[in-house]
């Protein structure tokens, strides 16, 4: 995705050229691979090679890949995607563009800005919350993974593929195991940065604490969570990784399972989401 190589006080970066994924629409909206720079209010460029070429306003942008353009002017509180601008001369057909060059930002008042962020009363509170690239609040969780699919336990551990929990200081771990033959199952939890190298996302103290000099000394490990169901048939177990509770949550999260004893009709399912608590 495009990447601004230096943050401006009171410019926004320019946007090198982007090719139209689908036609420009008749109410303003196009599509284009990222739309990682544009801002609303911002002047855009949109050409094509008949060759012509048009400046219009960013109206909004509604997701990663889409935006809606409109008449450059004061649009007051009239600068909402229903103003859109007719842009279907852009087609990708002829293959059409939008870019930006660096330029003034234009923000708003700050009685602007302060009335955006003010509950009224009862409430009468500046709110805040955490927010992504893209200005989507950070609190709802991310989709659910299956970072294992069913299948019969082995005696040695077996690592999940990664999830991104970068957005996040939380993840929810949902299993579904059936013990079969099986003893218990043990499921282990790892963090990493790049997906590469792993380290413990949770390490528990092994034994008493001893001291030396002024020091308090105490073995850790990696924590196993223990999976004893009393049948052999399907039993369910979630856990909650929090950063803000002790545990390690860096880029990427795996987890790891084995089980003990004979594997025979045992079988683990393993899912999780990451999110903000």
């Amino acid at each position: 995705m495009p990447v601004a190589p230096i943050a401006y006080q009171n410019q926004w970066p320019a946007v090198a050229a982007q090719t139209l994924t689908a036609n420009g629409a008749a109410d303003g909206l196009i599509s284009i691979p990222d739309t990682s720079g544009f801002y609303a209010t911002q002047i855009v460029k949109m050409a094509n090679n008949t060759p012509i070429s048009e400046f219009f306003q960013v109206l909004e942008v509604i997701s990663d890949t889409q935006m809606y353009l409109g008449a450059i002017g004061n649009m007051g509180d009239k600068r909402y995607k229903a103003n859109g601008a007719s842009l279907t001369a852009y087609t990708t057909a002829k293959a059409s563009t939008v870019e930006a060059a660096q330029q003034n930002k234009r923000l708003p008042s700050p009685n602007a800005a302060m009335q955006a962020v003010l509950a009224a009363e009862p409430i009468l509170a500046m709110r805040a919350m955490l927010v992504n690239h893209r200005g989507a609040p950070m609190y709802h969780k991310g989709p659910l993974k299956t970072l294992r699919a069913s299948a019969v336990l082995t005696t040695s551990y077996v690592a999940t593929p990664a999830l991104d929990i970068i957005n996040f200081n939380a993840v929810v771990v949902l299993t579904q195991f059936t013990k079969g033959s099986l003893t218990n199952a043990m499921i282990q939890f790892e963090t990493s940065e790049d997906a590469s190298t792993w380290f413990p996302a949770e390490m528990e103290k092994n034994g008493a604490v001893t001291a030396s000099g002024d020091e308090a000394q105490t073995n850790k490990l990696a924590t196993a969570h223990v999976l004893t169901p009393s049948g052999a048939g399907l039993t369910t177990y979630s856990n909650v990784l929090r950063a803000d509770a002790g545990a390690a949550l860096g880029a990427y999260f795996r987890a790891k399972i084995k089980g003990t004893g004979t594997v025979t009709s045992s079988l683990a399912v393993i899912q999780a989401y990451a999110c903000n608590l």
